[in-house]
C-alpha cells in the first residue's frame, strides 16, 4: 500500500483526530514546544548579542581612510590628491 494513502487513511479516521492522543492535540503540542524554543532562543540570542552590540565611550567608530578608494574626477594627465 502507498505510505501517502495510508496516512491520508490514518488522518481521516475520526478516532485519531481527537482526544488526548489525536493528531489535533499533537499538533497543538508541537506548535506549543516549538514557540517555546523560539523564545528561549530569542533571550538568549538577545541576553548574549546586547553587550557585544553596545560601545563604551561617546565618540563614534572611525576609520583612517575611507573604505574605497576615491576615483579622480579629472582626465589621466592631471594629478589627483587623495
Amino acid at each position: 500500500m502507498n505510505y501517502v494513502v495510508a496516512a491520508w487513511q490514518w488522518l481521516a479516521e475520526p478516532i485519531n483526530m481527537n482526544g488526548p492522543n489525536g493528531w489535533e492535540s499533537r499538533m497543538v503540542e508541537h506548535l506549543w514546544y516549538t514557540a517555546l524554543a523560539t523564545v528561549i532562543a530569542c533571550l538568549i540570542g538577545i541576553r548574549s548579542g546586547t553587550p557585544s552590540g553596545m560601545r563604551t565611550g561617546s565618540e563614534p567608530p572611525s576609520s583612517p581612510r575611507p573604505a574605497l578608494p576615491r576615483r579622480c574626477r579629472h582626465s589621466a594627465s592631471s594629478r589627483c590628491s587623495g
